[in-house]
């Protein structure tokens, strides 16, 4: 059996650690006065240093990048889209009685547009419940 690498020039000590996990590289970066003390507060709280902080947080949250960040929209403005969808609904619906009532006035064309543009309100109106609950 081959003995572990020791440190220094065969004085003892404790084995080396695997160069995968030796931590020799150092990052440094820019904040402000109120990020810093956040962070070291943070820290702090988390009984681990700055350092063993911003590490675990970077390796274990993902951040969206700017290719797979989704439009953010303040919730006031979604409950006035969602408010302006409902007389917009009811005029189709309005449209659609006149369909059944005077089928002979729509070419089919004409019905596939108001088929698909319900489908689409109905969409987007599900989209929306389900963004705001």
């Amino acid at each position: 059996m081959e003995p572990q690498k020791q440190a220094g020039k065969g004085k003892g000590g404790r084995p080396l650690k695997d160069s995968r996990k030796r931590k020799t590289k150092i990052i440094t970066f820019k904040c402000s006065t109120y990020e810093k003390q956040l962070i070291q507060g943070k820290a702090k709280a988390s009984s681990c240093s700055v350092s063993k902080f911003l590490v675990t947080i970077a390796m274990n949250r993902q951040v969206d990048s700017p290719a797979t960040r989704q439009l953010r929209v303040p919730q006031s403005m979604l409950l006035e889209l969602n408010g302006h969808l409902g007389p917009i609904g009811n005029n189709l619906n309005q449209l659609v009685r006149y369909w059944h009532t005077r089928a002979h006035v729509f070419t089919s064309e004409d019905r596939k547009r108001v088929h698909d543009l319900i489908e689409s309100l109905w969409k987007i109106i599900k989209q929306l419940q389900d963004y705001l609950q």
